[in-house]
């Protein structure tokens, strides 16, 4: 499947059958120029939610789990998994950007808001079952340790005193 999809061609990033142009290369630009497209409409309510606070305060708990796992793919180590994102990458823009759609809409909007809690407690409650299929689809890479990995990396660091080096 994954050389079906994404092999990789000639040159960077470039891939290889029809399949894994459509779905990854043409799919992901079309994704991206939407965003983009609704961005431009949301930013000035992105701005007032940024200066003056959410609504509802589970948004903004929301919101900061977002941004975390957005982070997490700048960080140097992520590029042994994932590819390295600057600030400026079209990816981590694109994602920060369809969080903060998404949470703004969560934020005014009652059924939005609903159905994303909902969504979110069937995923708590399935957990067990997604983190074993995810396990057994990412193999190669060890699903569960590259989650520790990464939990690891973004705990604040020890306080251990004056005296320790």
């Amino acid at each position: 499947m994954v050389k079906l999809l994404a092999f990789d061609g000639e040159g960077k990033d470039q891939r290889q059958g029809e399949l894994g142009i459509a779905l990854h290369d043409s799919t992901k630009w079309a994704i991206r120029k939407g965003v983009d497209i609704a961005w431009w409409k949301y930013k000035k309510v992105d701005e007032y939610k940024r200066k003056n606070g959410w609504i509802k305060p589970h948004i903004g708990v929301i919101d900061e789990c977002w941004n975390w796992a957005v982070d997490l793919y700048q960080l140097p180590y992520a590029k042994k998994y994932f590819g390295y994102m600057a600030d400026d990458d079209k990816n981590r823009i694109m994602l920060q950007r369809m969080g903060r759609i998404g949470l703004g809409l969560g934020d005014e909007d009652t059924f939005w808001d609903l159905l994303m809690l909902a969504f979110f407690y069937k995923v708590h409650l399935e957990w067990p079952r997604i983190e074993s299929a995810a396990t057994a689809a990412y193999r190669f890479l060890n699903f569960d340790r590259v989650n520790q990995e990464f939990l690891e990396l973004k705990k604040p660091l020890e306080d251990v005193g004056p005296d320790d080096d």
